[in-house]
């Protein structure tokens, strides 16, 4: 199903309003208990649940179209067909704790590929939004599209280097967190892969590296950093797609520093 620019404004606006509506729900469970184990180290609070639901079935009522979201499964994405991504907390563990570092992902997958995304960070008071071939909106305002920089004068967010992957063992995640500290301007750990590509879009930071993410952390961030101008591959350098499980994200030049020094550090599997 192709869906028109017009279709498309529409449904980002809808989902702008879906998202202004549960901010109420976000920003009053803040320092949520842990309600759900679903690994080591990683938790659902019953907000996630309530949030996931009630962003849904709004979704799903106002559009027709399938939801499917971390929490509770759903359609296929992959299956071609319009369908709803929701991440109803991202960065589950700074929001445990009270801190203002999480937000909500929400996206339209159409073809295999996001042309709708929208991260909210209610507690920053910053609502991205962008829909394919427009621009990057910040709470309702036109953002410029990111212009070339060097490594050295940006900032780099990176995700947790704790985990310990199969693809991506923590040696290695170590190892990438080093190089960039010698060789980026700043590098910051923030906890959100959803903040992070949010802020890659909206000019505060000049790259990310995300290592084992899933599509729901990554569909909203790769239409606003599209949308803006960013340049995206997996971390080994390939086409990105939302099968893939890592992001390297940066504005360009930067992007290609980044990724020389990704392939220096040569195959993860060495690290384990």
């Amino acid at each position: 199903m192709s869906l028109t620019e017009q279709e498309l404004t529409k449904l980002g606006d809808q989902a702008a309003s879906v998202l202004d509506e549960m901010e109420s729900v976000f920003t009053a469970g803040m320092g949520a208990k842990p309600k759900v184990e679903k690994g080591p180290g990683d938790y659902a609070t019953a907000v996630d649940l309530e949030l996931e639901r009630r962003i849904g079935d709004a979704l799903r009522s106002r559009t027709g179209f399938a939801v499917a979201g971390e929490e509770l499964g759903g359609a296929d994405i992959h299956s071609g067909e319009p369908t709803w991504l929701i991440d109803p907390i991202d960065g589950t563990a700074n929001y445990m704790h009270s801190m203002p570092l999480s937000g909500i992902n929400c996206a339209l997958i159409s073809g295999g590929v996001p042309v709708v995304g929208a991260t909210w960070l209610p507690m920053l008071n910053q609502r991205y939004l962008a829909v394919a071939g427009g621009p990057v909106l910040c709470n309702g305002e036109q953002l410029p599209r990111r212009e070339p920089a060097q490594l050295k004068d940006v900032i780099v967010g990176v995700g947790n280097p704790q985990t310990n992957s199969e693809r991506f063992p923590r040696r290695y995640r170590r190892a990438v967190v080093k190089r960039l500290l010698d060789s980026a301007f700043r590098v910051r750990l923030l906890g959100s892969c959803a903040l992070e590509l949010a802020w890659v879009a909206g000019g505060q930071f000049g790259a990310a590296v995300q290592f084992s993410v899933h599509s729901w952390d990554l569909a909203p961030g790769i239409c606003l950093n599209e949308a803006a101008g960013v340049e995206y591959t997996t971390l080994d350098g390939r086409p990105f797609t939302l099968r893939e499980k890592s992001v390297l994200c940066a504005v360009p030049d930067a992007a290609e520093q980044l990724t020389d020094i990704i392939a220096s550090l040569g195959d993860p599997a060495d690290y384990v």
